[in-house]
């Protein structure tokens, strides 16, 4: 009964620490993309740029469509997992949410929340992408 216990309030206090944690999602606008010349990549390059920049920081591709690809990031063994879309054309991407688990998302009073990494890790993986089209 004392494990119970322990274990029901390990649970409790970790709901409560996500939800509290938890802070409005912020979805990046459409960035442009552009190359080392300061030209557009094109859409080959475009693909090629979101898949080898998002590798760097351990997103590996998901789903993919002409011109959306779905990325995946997985952490501690897989317990902590985020989705996103990258939409992107010759010159341009836009990034959003798909889903996540264990990163406290839930919509409250209409707005989305997360856990704050989720907009830490957008900018950078963007950077990233921009970086890997550059070379």
């Amino acid at each position: 009964m004392k494990r119970f216990l322990i274990a029901a309030a390990l649970i409790a206090a970790t709901t409560l620490s996500q939800a509290r944690d938890s802070v409005p999602m912020v979805e990046p606008g459409r960035t442009t993309i552009t190359n080392i010349d300061g030209r557009t990549p094109g859409v080959e390059l475009m693909r090629k740029s979101i898949v080898e920049g998002s590798a760097k920081r351990g997103w590996r591709p998901g789903k993919e469509e002409p011109g959306r690809i779905e990325l995946v990031y997985t952490k501690d063994n897989g317990r902590i997992e985020c989705v996103i879309a990258v939409a992107y054309d010759a010159d341009s991407l836009q990034m959003s949410y798909v889903s996540s688990r264990e990163l406290g998302y839930e919509v409250k009073d209409g707005v989305p929340q997360i856990h704050p990494n989720y907009n830490k890790w957008l900018p950078s993986l963007t950077k990233d992408i921009q970086a890997a089209a550059r070379r």
